[in-house]
């Protein structure tokens, strides 16, 4: 995970020096860290610590299901997640933390722009329908909600260029997956295979392939 591409029998060594130096560097902090052995790795223990995606997570989660009370100090909350979790870290082990939370940003967002719909609040409604389509273009409820709300107003034609975007992002990331799939697992090109295989096991593959071109030359 740390270091994929070292000789494994040099990576114990690797990792004891890291270890040295994460512990010398967390000695200036020891009121607040400290990292332990346990079983075959180490964890970190905290005290008296902040840490901003918990506390914004129970924030968002005490706020659930929204309602017309809470819309505002909800708005107020996902204000201080505007972009994903570790996004720019290139951490493969941060994935998955970034998968769900990045699932809660989504659900929340919905409700928040299904509410502010209810209460004619169009303009910022659609504000909202716009960040989902370009942060979580994957996620189909977002135009589920879209084509719905369009449909009751009678503004139907205001769907088409989420969807068309969606289309595109959809195609985008179901391409590179596809040859994530096929560079990092080196499977056959069954569909039944492919159908089988989870895509957030290849994450780290999807994002080396997100701005290749997808042909024949990429599954050779």
């Amino acid at each position: 995970m740390l270091w994929p591409e070292s000789d494994p029998e040099k990576t114990g060594a690797l990792l004891y020096t890291t270890v040295y130096h994460v512990r010398s560097v967390l000695k200036l902090f020891k009121d607040h860290f400290a990292l332990k052995k346990q079983d075959d790795g180490y964890i970190l223990l905290t005290e008296h610590v902040l840490i901003d995606t918990v506390k914004w997570e129970k924030a968002i989660k005490r706020l659930l299901p929204l309602s017309a009370s809470n819309l505002g100090e909800c708005i107020h909350k996902m204000k201080l997640f505007e972009q994903p979790y570790l996004e720019r870290s290139g951490y493969d082990w941060a994935e998955h933390e970034q998968y769900r939370l990045e699932l809660l940003w989504t659900k929340t967002a919905i409700q928040i722009a299904s509410q502010l719909w209810k209460e004619e609040q169009y303009t910022e409604a659609e504000g909202w329908f716009i960040r989902l389509s370009q942060r979580a273009p994957y996620h189909e409820e977002t135009y589920h909600f879209w084509m719905q709300m369009c449909r009751e107003t009678g503004q139907e034609k205001k769907s088409k260029p989420f969807i068309d975007y969606g289309k595109k992002r959809w195609k985008k990331n179901m391409e590179c997956w596809l040859v994530g799939v096929l560079q990092q697992k080196k499977i056959n090109r069954d569909p039944v295979i492919l159908m089988g295989a989870n895509p957030m096991n290849f994450l780290p593959a999807i994002k080396r392939n997100a701005n290749k071109r997808f042909d024949d030359n990429t599954l050779k």
